[in-house]
């Protein structure tokens, strides 16, 4: 697994349950994307990535007893960043359930990769990661690194 981008390819002791994306799935991307459009996020990454930035920053200079949830605002910026994965390398949302658990990802298909199994990415998670003080860096790299390595493994 890339901690980097937090993908998935190479098989593990216990392989991964893969199921197309359900109902409850569809809701909760359609439900993050509707609080996106109210709290008017940016679509363009760049600035996604300042907003995304920004807040955090104000988040952390305000006193522990005063910060709201950061928690939407998180899902919403990742579910955007994860529609534009989607639809920029041409792969669609899965349930993802291993031993530590379940999760929506996005499946690059074995049959357009170079190795013979499949590629899954995180998006939620690898947002997430970037909201602590000590995150993982910021939107916009996740993305491009997302998408470099993608298309570096791309038949």
């Amino acid at each position: 697994m890339s901690e980097d981008f937090h993908t998935f390819d190479h098989p593990e002791a216990n392989p991964p349950l893969i199921e197309p994306l359900d109902e409850e799935g569809r809701e909760f991307l359609a439900e993050a994307l509707e609080v996106a459009v109210a709290l008017r996020l940016p679509e363009g990454m760049a600035e996604l990535s300042q907003l995304f930035n920004d807040r955090r920053e104000q988040w952390f200079a305000m006193g522990e007893d005063e910060r709201p949830d950061p928690n939407d605002f998180i899902t919403a910026v990742s579910v955007l960043v994860g529609q534009r994965l989607a639809q920029t390398l041409g792969v669609d949302w899965v349930i993802y359930t291993d031993d530590e658990g379940t999760d929506l990802a996005l499946q690059v298909p074995a049959d357009r990769l170079h190795e013979a199994q499949n590629l899954y990415i995180f998006p939620l998670d690898g947002i997430a990661s970037r909201w602590p003080q000590d995150g993982d860096g910021d939107v916009l790299a996740y993305y491009e690194g997302v998408t470099r390595y993608v298309r570096e493994q791309l038949k």
